[in-house]
């Protein structure tokens, strides 16, 4: 049974999700992961907050919580539900991994990559950025 007193509290918790295509901008990546988020830890730290970043560069597991077969954007969603409101976006020249319609798991995900095939950092930033359920 886990101590009440070492569980997090959720409104104490600040998370930021880093998004780019997974072959580009480790650089940029490392520095926030290596100079800035410490920083941002020790700020929130004084504040009574807890900050975790969310960098999945290093990929998505390839089996879900139960046992079905990952799905990258969907990964991203739940993340990027998670951290909102913060979503950073780092955007370069490549224009990253473009997924097959059958590759995604909504209906309406797969017809909108059927109609115009689009890179999966594209949904990470209409979602997080652009559609209404931010910051309701």
């Amino acid at each position: 049974m886990s101590d009440p007193s070492h569980e997090i509290r959720q409104d104490r918790v600040v998370r930021v999700f880093i998004s780019s295509t997974f072959r580009d901008m480790h650089a940029e990546r490392d520095h926030l992961v290596t100079v800035v988020f410490p920083e941002l830890r020790e700020h929130c730290e004084r504040l009574g907050l807890e900050f975790f970043d969310v960098d999945l560069r290093w990929g998505v597991p390839a089996k879900g919580a139960a046992g079905e077969t990952a799905n990258s954007w969907e990964y991203c969603r739940q993340w990027i539900d998670r951290v909102e409101p913060f979503f950073v976006c780092i955007l370069g020249q490549r224009y990253g991994w473009i997924p097959k319609p059958k590759e995604l798991k909504d209906p309406a995900d797969q017809q909108k990559q059927q109609e115009q095939p689009r890179s999966i950092t594209d949904p990470d930033v209409r979602y997080a950025v652009l559609n209404d359920h931010c910051c309701n």
